[in-house]
């Protein structure tokens, strides 16, 4: 048998951590935060504690390691830093893409959901996902001002709280929250800001 590569090594570390990683995203939304231990994590993750770290620092850094990888799962199909400028055809797109998501994966946004709440948790989503956000924020109060919209930073709130709240609504009753009406209900709210 040849020795391993560097790649070989390489995506066999990937994997192994891909697998820390969801074993610790389901401890974290089952038994909280506080209640999934490294040892906990390593045993779900068959690992030792010891080679456990290997591939993180601690507890927090698989925490911020799992909020990226969420982050990116959205970022890397709406990219908002190549976008200049905000159109209302980028920001309906952002409204589809935000409910096309959740609905492709609905156990791992209800974990995530159930993990994003953890008063523990908040404060490091938040600072994870300030930087993804942060623009799309920025960009869409411009949109919104350059519609006349008023006071388009209260706007761009209501709009992302309406959005969560339809997201959670979408994935505890489906039946009731159709993802296309729903999408079109945002879009029709948001239009009539500025119609």
């Amino acid at each position: 048998m040849a020795p391993r590569s560097e790649e070989q090594f390489e995506e066999i570390r990937e994997a192994r951590k891909a697998e820390i990683l969801e074993a610790a995203f389901e401890l974290f939304a089952t038994e909280g935060y506080h209640g999934a231990s490294v040892s906990k994590i390593a045993k779900q993750a068959g690992i030792s504690k010891g080679l456990m770290y290997n591939y993180f620092n601690s507890k927090e850094d698989v925490l911020r390691a799992i909020m990226r990888d969420i982050m990116n799962q959205v970022t890397n199909r709406f990219d908002v830093e190549s976008i200049e400028k905000l159109e209302e055809k980028d920001v309906f797109n952002w409204v589809d893409l935000s409910f096309d998501v959740v609905s492709e994966d609905p156990v791992k946004w209800r974990l995530y959901t159930s993990l994003s709440t953890q008063p523990e948790v908040t404060p490091i989503l938040i600072e994870e996902a300030s930087g993804n956000i942060g623009s799309f924020v920025t960009k869409l109060h411009d949109f919104l001002k350059g519609k006349k919209v008023k006071d388009p930073m209260f706007w761009v709130s209501q709009i992302a709280a309406y959005v969560d709240g339809v997201q959670m609504h979408i994935l505890l009753s489906p039946e009731q929250f159709p993802i296309e009406k729903s999408k079109k209900a945002i879009k029709d709210l948001i239009k009539s800001l500025y119609s």
